[in-house]
């Protein structure tokens, strides 16, 4: 028998929604880059691998490292009941002034709007 969240009362899914995705530590948000090796062939069939860096953006629990959000994932109705929650209840840390603009332009006007918590931990110049 198979548990689906989405069968309880909305009150109780906001709980739980509040217990996953509230954390007590601040969410970092980092720019960090991985490589893809993308796999492709010239005309007389030789294999070619070319690495490419693509940058993406992390924000995750800093004691645990995972992502409350993959809570979210789950279904269109438990994203839209939740990522608000988040937004809104957690502190997040930035390490760079680009990386937090780059997420605040990705989650969109509405969640923009709900947080409330954030710390920066940018670099201080060197004195001149």
């Amino acid at each position: 028998m198979t548990f689906s969240l989405l069968r309880l009362p909305v009150e109780i899914r906001t709980r739980i929604y509040k217990l996953v995705l509230i954390i007590d530590a601040p969410i970092k948000i980092k720019k960090r880059y991985r490589t893809h090796v993308h796999q492709s062939s010239t005309k007389s069939g030789k294999s070619l691998g070319i690495k490419t860096d693509e940058a993406y953006l992390t924000y995750r629990n800093a004691s645990s490292g995972r992502s409350a959000l993959a809570l979210t994932a789950s279904s269109h109705q438990a994203y839209l009941e939740s990522v608000s929650l988040y937004h809104a209840g957690n502190t997040f840390e930035c390490v760079s002034q680009h990386a937090f603009s780059e997420i605040l332009n990705d989650i969109g006007t509405i969640n923009k709007q709900l947080i409330s918590n954030v710390r920066k931990q940018f670099p201080m110049p060197s004195p001149a």
